[in-house]
């Protein structure tokens, strides 16, 4: 499963870039995006990109289930690790998460 995780492949750059924020920190292009999709883009957080891009790698076979965050059913300020395996799950755990969330074991 960490095969599939970017963070842990991921390395510090150590060249320039050719622009600096303040917020932001050094980045090479800043872009903006949303999903297409009406419901998503105003019920998902970040204008529902990841949920979208989650929909559409289940819709298209591409991924068996999304492994994300999402609101605890029965304490809704806290977070709870969720396997969709549907684009409709995707979207009922969609939402900002500003908090920690227990760690899943996932086996194959």
């Amino acid at each position: 499963m960490l095969d599939a995780c970017p963070g842990v492949i991921a390395s510090a750059r150590n060249h320039p870039t050719p622009h600096s924020d303040d917020v932001w920190g050094r980045y090479r292009t800043m872009t903006m995006a949303w999903a297409a999709d009406d419901a998503v883009r105003h019920r998902a957080s970040t204008g529902g990109v990841l949920t979208a891009l989650g929909q559409y790698a289940l819709r298209s076979g591409l991924v068996d289930s999304v492994l994300h965050v999402g609101a605890d059913p029965t304490h809704p300020i806290r977070s709870r690790s969720v396997i969709s395996r549907t684009a409709e799950e995707v979207l009922a755990n969609s939402g900002s998460r500003y908090g920690p969330t227990h760690a899943v074991r996932v086996t194959p």
